[in-house]
């Protein structure tokens, strides 16, 4: 019985046999669901089949449809490839930029706990120093010593508070860390003038593209602030901008150079 079965679904897995067992039911299911599960006479149920049945139903139309459909499938699957590929690499790029960005945090938060635990130890230590002095002092009266110890008692107070503030900033900086966003279409019209020129300046690119100088200035700041183009100051004390790897990496992609 088990080889019957592997037999049974090796000829199903097969291409051609599984298209035309699909075509032939689509076909035939209404003759086929009849003589199976209807009530009537044996024998009326095959009439009916024969009635509603013939060569072409039975052989040449699902032929002719599992054959169609062979010859198109590499097609169809060519082109779902196609249409999914840009959105899955824009996705990829996006996810190495999320990650690149959660790195650059982290090492920016170990940093400042590696500043915070050397802060700390130069406290300990200057604490044990400040300690011995104290214990050194006999000659000082109380109310000196009591006065001495309120001043130290309240740098450190200082200092602590300094420490939570810190922490507080950086807490803030990393809560509005947002993940770069694709440039939209003006955007890449923008890009699109970095070809021609390696370097352009926003009054030229409101005179290329007939808009104002202010609207250009605008997608200039978001390119920046998606960290696709940089500003520098020229010889003339102009500001001028040029292209990141990432916004060559985003001409490339979308075919631009």
């Amino acid at each position: 019985m088990d080889d019957l079965v592997d037999a049974i679904s090796t000829r199903i897995r097969n291409p051609l046999l599984g298209a035309f067992a699909l075509s032939f039911l689509a076909l035939n299911w209404q003759p086929i669901f009849f003589v199976l599960f209807d009530r009537s006479p044996v024998l009326d149920r095959f009439a009916y089949f024969d009635s509603e049945t013939d060569v072409w139903t039975l052989l040449w139309q699902p032929l002719a449809i599992s054959a169609l459909l062979i010859v198109a499938s590499p097609f169809i699957s060519y082109a779902i490839k196609f249409l999914t590929a840009a959105p899955s690499h824009w996705q990829d790029v996006l996810q190495i930029k999320n990650e690149a960005k959660a790195t650059s945090i982290r090492n920016e938060l170990l940093a400042a706990g590696r500043e915070k635990l050397k802060l700390d130890e130069e406290e300990a230590i200057r604490q044990a120093k400040t300690d011995a002095e104290l214990s050194r002092l006999e000659t000082v009266s109380d109310e000196q010593r009591a006065s001495l110890q309120r001043e130290i008692e309240n740098l450190r107070s200082n200092f602590e508070e300094r420490l939570r503030s810190q922490e507080s900033d950086r807490a803030k900086f990393a809560s509005n860390v947002k993940a770069p966003t694709p440039p939209s279409e003006g955007d890449l019209q923008v890009l699109g003038m970095f070809i021609e020129a390696d370097t352009v300046n926003a009054e030229e690119i409101a005179n290329r593209l007939g808009q104002s100088k202010q609207r250009a200035q605008h997608q200039l700041d978001r390119l920046m602030e998606g960290g696709f183009i940089t500003d520098y100051i020229a010889r003339s004390g102009a500001t001028r901008y040029k292209t990141t790897a990432a916004g060559r990496a985003v001409m490339a992609d979308n075919k631009m150079i």
